[in-house]
């Protein structure tokens, strides 16, 4: 045989080496299988633990619930209860058992009322008199609004006109509106005129489709803030004797109450009288009718003309405008309107200023007055006759004599 070469013999030697080290690769992965086999082992092992742990703990719960009955039974009393006992125990079950389903049934107002009964010892017919008379105390009238003083004992004059009044220095309203003296107290005027009445005017307009709203006596109009709508309420009152007085005022508040006082107090204050007459040339009866002349009043856009009517014919005006002559005292007249006379409130301050205007013209000649038969504030009451004074005073002798 051929020997080899030793570059050859070089190469085996390592090939051989390289041999050798799987052999010692091979030991290491026995020893892990044995090792995960005993890993196996014990997570079988700890599985089957948790198992019988899981199956037992249902068990112990059953027997514990199932231990529970068995002890009751010895807390009882060792004498059972008779049947008839225990029928009367049913019933007195149910009978407390009703009456907790009925009240939960009862209002609020029921059981504040049960309460109020069950604290009182009171009896019954005795709660109802308390109650009764607590109805009428706590639940009196409303209050009225005032439109004139009950007693004028109680009213203290703040001016010396309101003094002189009071003292009666001064009984004729006349006397006072001749003289130009302003009257700031509206008690005067309810003292020196007992048969004063007064009214709101339909100056307002409540909500509607197309404008169909019904009149109201306030008008209602809001301001827009960041706390919300402010409503205000606005109204006109109008008083008069239907005597030649009369007085329209105004009035605005954030409530409905205080808007009416304060223009039934300003209408008072603003009375004024007026001049009536018979100035129509259809007429001539020299009566205190109608008026004795023309006269004309503007506010804004709305101008009115008062022209003297014949008797009979009536106040041909617009309903607000007619319930302001009425208390005035005129019953004949023609009122022409024209502007935006849809605004109560500038028709009724046009008709006011033209009203103005009767008194603050001056007729003069005496030949004007009687053919008109002027009058100038009320008319005057027609005195007794002297036969009839002389026959009151001899009655009065008698009865003294006697």
């Amino acid at each position: 045989m051929l020997a080899k070469k030793p570059a050859e013999a070089k190469k085996e030697q390592p090939e051989a080496a390289a041999g050798q080290e799987p052999v010692a690769a091979e030991e290491p992965k026995s020893q892990q299988k044995a090792a995960e086999a005993q890993k196996q082992e014990k997570a079988e092992k700890a599985k089957k633990v948790e198992k019988e742990n899981k199956a037992a703990k249902p068990k112990a719960q059953k027997q514990e619930k199932g231990s529970e009955p068995e002890k009751k039974p010895e807390q009882k009393p060792e004498a059972e209860p008779k049947p008839e006992e225990a029928k009367e125990e049913k019933k007195k079950k149910g009978n407390k058992a009703e009456p907790e389903e009925e009240t939960a049934e009862k209002t609020d107002d029921e059981t504040d009322d049960n309460a109020d009964e069950n604290a009182s010892p009171l009896p019954k017919e005795v709660l109802d008199e308390f109650k009764e008379d607590e109805e009428t105390v706590t639940k009196p009238e409303k209050a009225k609004p005032r439109d004139r003083l009950a007693s004028f004992d109680d009213w203290t004059p703040r001016t010396t006109l309101g003094k002189k009044v009071k003292s009666k220095e001064i009984t004729n309203l006349d006397d006072i509106l001749s003289k130009g003296l302003r009257i700031l107290e509206p008690e005067i005027v309810e003292i020196l005129l007992p048969e004063l009445d007064s009214e709101l005017l339909l100056t307002g307009q409540a909500k509607g489709k197309f404008g169909g709203g019904k009149r109201r006596v306030f008008k209602q109009t809001q301001k827009k803030t960041a706390e919300g709508n402010k409503p205000r309420f606005a109204t006109v009152a109008v008083v008069g004797d239907s005597d030649g007085h009369v007085g329209i005022g105004f009035g605005k508040s954030k409530d409905t109450v205080p808007a009416r006082e304060k223009a039934t107090k300003q209408a008072k204050v603003n009375v004024i009288k007026i001049k009536r007459g018979c100035g129509s040339w259809e007429c001539g009866c020299k009566e205190p009718h109608s008026i004795p002349f023309k006269v004309y009043g503007k506010s804004s856009s709305v101008e009115v003309t008062l022209l003297p009517a014949p008797k009979g014919n009536g106040i041909v005006a617009e309903k607000e405008v007619k319930k302001i002559l009425d208390k005035a005292g005129i019953k004949d007249i023609w009122v022409n309107a024209s502007g935006l006379a849809r605004n109560k409130f500038n028709l009724v301050k046009a008709v006011e200023k033209a009203l103005y205007q009767l008194s603050a013209i001056k007729v003069n000649d005496y030949a004007y007055v009687s053919s008109l038969g002027i009058i100038d504030g009320s008319v005057p009451k027609e005195k007794p006759e002297q036969p009839e004074l002389e026959e009151a005073g001899q009655a009065e002798e008698a009865a003294k004599a006697e």
